[in-house]
């Protein structure tokens, strides 16, 4: 209660990320134009932007695992019979592919129809492939390495959820968190209630820490497209409009 009184009295949270993201772009490009090349402003968007930004990104990365697991794992605990997940998971697995296929479908007609990257100066294209491409590539090696098929539904069951967990393997964890959740309603109450108890906690401490992260928001945003503008101007702007 005394957080959501703290908000009301003050700027909304969604207008201060507006607020850091416009802020962050006229800043950025700001310092392109009065100060391109400068090695002042390189180490400030090395040492104080970027980093800002990552810290705020990679706080959001740290709880999925965590979330996933402690709220799924309730829920399907809290379905009680299982023959009920059957029909809420065929509802939600239905959902989930017609968001995905459309989801998917207007990426790719705006992208052919727009081609936002032919809108980019030659030499700030560059710029960006020396910058990103090495996490491009990552993207696309683990796209190319997960072809669909049969293999797709095996691997889908984890050998190691260690492992798993440590190569972000989202189906796979989520794979195991229904099995896990199952699991705990065939089990007498007794041994049951402590795990959902430490889930119910877990989940607790994650939603606070996703509350930490959005106070940085602000500023993470603002860091992220100070960098960006800071480097590429008006041309990556222009890109993103489009």
């Amino acid at each position: 209660m005394a957080a959501e009184t703290s908000q009301g009295r003050g700027i909304p949270l969604h207008t201060k990320i507006l607020l850091g993201l416009l802020l962050g772009a006229a800043a950025g490009v700001a310092s392109n134009i009065l100060w391109h090349g400068a090695p002042q402003l390189e180490w400030a968007v090395n040492n104080i932007a970027q980093p800002v930004g990552q810290i705020f990104l990679r706080m959001l990365f740290m709880v999925v695992i965590p979330l996933v697991f402690s709220t799924l794992a309730l829920g399907v605990a809290g379905l009680g019979d299982v023959r009920k997940l059957g029909r809420v998971g065929g509802k939600t697995f239905g959902i989930f592919v017609l968001t995905t296929g459309f989801a998917a479908t207007v990426g790719l007609i705006l992208a052919n129809v727009i081609k936002p990257g032919t809108h980019l100066d030659p030499t700030v294209r560059a710029g960006l492939i020396a910058q990103y491409s090495s996490q491009a590539a990552e993207t696309v090696a683990a796209g190319q390495s997960t072809g669909f098929g049969i293999n797709t539904f095996v691997q889908m069951v984890p050998r190691n959820i260690v492992a798993a967990l440590a190569n972000n393997e989202m189906l796979a964890l989520i794979v195991f968190t229904i099995i896990f959740g199952i699991a705990l309603t065939r089990i007498p109450q007794d041994k049951a209630d402590p795990v959902l108890k430490l889930l119910e906690g877990v989940a607790q401490a994650v939603i606070e820490i996703i509350g930490f992260a959005m106070k940085l928001a602000p500023y993470g945003v603002y860091g992220l497209i100070f960098s960006v503008t800071a480097r590429f101007c008006f041309d990556v702007l222009r890109s993103l409009a489009l």
